[in-house]
């Protein structure tokens, strides 16, 4: 029931009981007064809305922020060679031939579930260099399979 409805109401039954003017005044004063609220009301829950659309938009923010900063794991291609495949694994098992200079290659399965290659070569000077290339689950499957075709069995 909204608040004209109710002083409409309390008009009509003040009419017919005879009430004077200023018990009319007092009706329609405190039905102002109670339509000023509600309407105070609807503009603070409005200003409530805005604030928690903000902290969740904040949350989501602050959550792709930690989620971005957590940790790659090291991924075991296969068990035979470990973490990391070391040079007398590449030439044993054929792999990654047209890297100069091989140190090691370690795979990496980072928090969102993609994956990238970390090569370490030799520079011409013997310092190690770190570059990193994306790789997809097929080329790990490609390299999985090649150490483990190579394994004879016992």
């Amino acid at each position: 029931m909204t608040c004209r409805t109710i002083l409409s109401l309390a008009l009509l039954g003040l009419c017919s009981h005879q009430l004077s003017a200023s018990t009319l005044e007092s009706v329609t004063a405190e039905v102002d007064s109670l339509s000023a609220v509600r309407d105070s009301l609807k503009a603070d829950l409005k200003l409530v809305k805005a604030q928690v659309d903000r902290l969740e938009a904040l949350q989501k923010k602050l959550q792709a922020e930690e989620d971005s900063k957590a940790l790659p794991e090291v991924f075991v291609v296969s068990e035979v060679v470990g973490g990391t495949i070391n040079v007398i694994e590449r030439e044993r098992y054929g792999l990654f031939p047209s890297v100069a200079r091989f140190g090691s290659a370690t795979y990496y399965k980072r928090p969102d579930g993609s994956f990238y290659v970390q090569l370490v070569t030799r520079g011409s000077d013997g310092e190690p260099n770190k570059t990193t290339n994306d790789v997809v689950l097929a080329g790990i499957s490609y390299v999985r399979s090649r150490i483990e075709s190579s394994q004879s069995p016992e």
